[in-house]
């Protein structure tokens, strides 16, 4: 589950009690600087990839200049809250804010970051891959447990979703910041 969908959750299923907590602690809490650094890591890794396979030189400096737009750290960070403020505004952020400010929830948020930067560290992904080939030899019954989480958390489809609709907000970038054009 991503962090904005355990924002959504929280946001959604817990009941009023009254006491208003700021968005800005909100914010504080879900590390949304951080989840920013992350995304931007990721955002530019995929995209100097992009670049090595679609242009005969690779990333250049106009390639660079423009990456550098779309993955902007201030203007990223402020889209995000900005959306989450859409979702978040006028609820009563006090269950959120003490989920996320002790406990489960801190280390919810601890998590998510560290598995993000794993993800993209290249290492870390083959390593990741080897111990799961290991295991797939070795431990039937956790996989079909595995296989049983993946479909029923709709993990696959939710996945190829989210890359699908980063992807095409990403050539959008691109086309808008004069990188290519569609």
């Amino acid at each position: 589950m991503t962090l904005r969908a355990i924002v959504v959750a929280v946001a959604c299923v817990l009941p009023t009690l009254g006491t208003a907590a700021s968005l800005e602690r909100v914010f504080e809490l879900l590390a949304i600087p951080q989840m920013v650094d992350v995304m931007r890591s990721e955002g530019l890794d995929y995209a100097r990839d992009l670049a090595t396979d679609m242009r005969s030189g690779g990333a250049d400096s106009s390639w660079n200049t423009v990456l550098n737009r779309i993955y902007d750290a201030p203007t990223m960070e402020e889209t995000v809250q900005r959306g989450m403020s859409s979702i978040l505004e006028g609820q009563d952020l006090s269950s959120i804010v003490a989920f996320f400010d002790d406990g489960v929830g801190a280390h919810v948020v601890e998590l998510e970051i560290s598995a993000r930067r794993a993800m993209v560290d290249d290492g870390i992904d083959a390593a990741a891959r080897d111990q799961f080939r290991d295991l797939t030899a070795s431990n039937e019954l956790r996989i079909r447990h595995l296989e049983r989480f993946v479909q029923a958390n709709d993990l696959i489809d939710t996945n190829v979703a989210g890359n699908l609709n980063s992807s095409i907000q990403f050539y959008f970038g691109m086309a808008d910041a004069g990188g290519i054009a569609l």
